[in-house]
């Protein structure tokens, strides 16, 4: 599932106008859905649900605190890689 959409040329995300938002807060922006991180999260916990494991998300991948509690309030765990000199 995918709640990005467009209707009548105008592109939309969960019911919400992208070009109200630009409006708002200026472009360039980023927006995320949270229906469709948590239906693709939640579509991979029920695939490998069968077996011993553990989900996890890379924090590197993105640090946007937001996502971060959302993955980790539907079970996921969190990856932290630091660098080293």
């Amino acid at each position: 599932m995918h709640d990005f959409i467009f209707k009548n040329n105008e592109l939309f995300c969960e019911k919400v106008k992208i070009a109200e938002i630009a409006k708002k807060v200026g472009t360039p922006f980023y927006v995320y859905s949270y229906n469709t991180i948590a239906d693709h999260f939640t579509k991979i916990q029920k695939a490998f649900a069968p077996l011993n494991r553990t989900i996890c998300y890379a924090m590197k991948a993105n640090g946007n605190l937001a996502i971060i509690k959302s993955l980790v309030d539907l079970g996921a765990a969190l990856i932290l890689f630091l660098a080293a000199n």
